[in-house]
């Protein structure tokens, strides 16, 4: 029988090396240990103990990987690692090296740094804090790998302080508009919404919509909000664009973000369109008497070149119905906000009458 498993995460993983021994799941080849002093009473760690790999008994022509346990990570796709390292050098040889590695499930090794000393040249990587971002799925485990032609060129490579952490993502992002017809676009003074969700609780946030500045608020848990009123001369016509940077609460930068999750998006529409006119009308199926659609033709196909317009983004139309007329017969439209004109109101009709006499038609 079966039993089901639930693998959770391991997120946020930490190991500073604090106890002074090799902790439980690390692998600690070769010269790679846990302790205080190395040579010379330089201090291992920030503060001390931390792992190191120490030159002494003398390797070479070494490749030695420290790894760390397995760490669930529970679906992330991306994590964040962060580690102190230092490099107490002793004298010029070969060339030496620290590669800084990881790998998903026991799938092969990704090397994502590097510290390198070529031969012949002296030189101290001094105490300082690094970090990457991995691509992962299920899991993630860390390699320090010590390498080079003679450890004695080297006091020690010093790790502490490994980190591993979630990076923040939105959860949901979406822009609206106040336009009073349209939702999805804006003119000058109509105010833009950007409303967007952490996965995470978020200890900052920017954003830039257009070309200016915005800053967020926190509405309610980890739902954000900031808005924008539409420039004249400021602000192009087409669809705005925006960009959020987002911080959470472990201080991880989150991947900034431009698009929504929900595909809205709002047009800036400040003029109407330019002037057109008809350019070929091609009648199609049945007996076609020139541009004259009769009753027995079954299509038309009209072309209309447009003028640029940076506000149209795309072209989207459906089949749809008509209405037949007889006699007296009438339709009436209820009253509606979106029909009520601002200064002019046009009306378009495309009428096909069914009976005819010598083809003749109306278009």
């Amino acid at each position: 029988m079966a039993l089901p498993v639930t693998i959770r995460s391991q997120l946020p993983f930490v190991e500073d090396f604090s106890d002074g021994t090799e902790p439980a799941g690390w692998t600690f080849p070769s010269n790679w240990q846990v302790g205080s002093v190395g040579y010379s009473n330089h201090p291992i760690g920030n503060p001390p103990p931390a792992a190191f790999f120490y030159w002494n008994p003398a390797v070479t022509n070494y490749s030695e990987r420290m790894k760390s346990p397995t760490i669930s990570v529970d679906g992330a796709q991306q994590v964040k690692v962060f580690f102190d390292m230092e490099l107490d050098f002793y004298a010029p040889g070969g060339l030496e090296g620290l590669a800084i590695e990881y790998r998903t499930g026991d799938g092969s090794w990704n090397e994502v740094l590097s510290y390198e000393i070529a031969a012949g040249v002296s030189v101290n990587f001094s105490l300082s804090t690094q970090a990457f971002i991995a691509n992962v799925t299920d899991s993630i485990q860390l390699g320090f790998r010590a390498y080079g032609l003679n450890s004695y060129n080297i006091n020690s490579w010093d790790i502490d302080n490994v980190k591993v952490k979630n990076i923040p993502h939105l959860i949901d992002v979406t822009i609206t508009s106040n336009n009073q017809i349209n939702s999805g676009q804006a003119s000058v003074g109509d105010l833009i919404l950007l409303t967007f969700e952490g996965s995470t609780a978020l200890s900052s946030t920017a954003a830039i919509i257009g070309v200016t500045q915005v800053y967020p608020i926190n509405l309610q848990n980890n739902v954000w909000q900031t808005s924008y009123t539409v420039q004249q001369d400021i602000d192009d016509e087409g669809p705005i664009p925006f960009v959020i940077m987002f911080t959470d609460t472990s201080n991880v930068d989150g991947i900034p973000v431009t698009e929504t999750t929900d595909q809205t998006l709002v047009l800036i529409d400040n003029t109407g369109p330019g002037p057109f006119a008809v350019d070929t009308v091609v009648v199609l199926g049945g007996t076609v008497m020139g541009p004259v659609w009769n009753s027995t033709n079954t299509a038309i196909d009209v072309t209309v070149p447009l003028p640029p317009d940076s506000a149209v983004t795309s072209f989207n139309y459906t089949d749809g119905n008509s209405l037949t007329f007889n006699d007296n017969k009438s339709l009436i439209i209820p009253n509606s906000i979106e029909l009520r004109p601002l200064s002019a109101l046009t009306v378009e009709a495309w009428i096909k009458p069914t009976n005819y006499n010598d083809w003749e038609g109306f278009f």
